[in-house]
């Protein structure tokens, strides 16, 4: 969806005045806190994938329109009742295989650890950024290793 049918959208409920006019009673929605779908930001992630598995350096699903979704990784679990403040955080995701090596699924099943990431750097600074929206009530079930690290800077 463009930002201009978002912004009518939001006008049409209510969540925000037209320019110039105020809405009544309403609260005004920042544009970086607008929440987007699941499928909407799959698809904007997609444009940032490089093809490339960032642990294994395997090539992943990014050109095929059916899985693609397989190889976008979520550093902070999606699953309901975890972190749904942070679930389509630009910076919620790595890219990993999904066929070959399966470094996505080995990832979400817990046999490759955080830190056993070739890219756990990255994953380092995209929690980082992340950490502030996160919901105080969900702090509790951010990973040890994560926690420490941001507790420590």
């Amino acid at each position: 969806m463009s930002d201009f049918l978002r912004y009518r959208q939001q006008v049409a409920q209510g969540l925000i005045a037209k320019e110039g006019k105020k809405a009544p009673g309403r609260k005004v929605i920042e544009p970086e806190t607008v929440i987007i779908t699941l499928d909407e930001w799959f698809l904007q992630r997609r444009k940032e994938m490089t093809g490339k598995c960032l642990h294994c350096g395997g090539r992943t699903c990014r050109d095929d329109n059916m899985y693609f979704k397989h190889s976008i990784a979520h550093i902070l679990p999606k699953r309901p009742g975890m972190f749904p403040s942070v679930m389509t955080h630009p910076d919620n995701w790595i890219e990993l295989c999904f066929w070959g090596n399966n470094c996505h699924g080995n990832y979400d099943g817990g046999v490759l650890d955080l830190m056993q990431l070739n890219c756990f750097d990255l994953v380092i600074e995209k929690f980082i950024r992340m950490y502030p929206k996160i919901a105080s009530k969900e702090r509790r079930n951010i990973p040890d290793v994560l926690l420490q690290y941001v507790q420590t800077n």
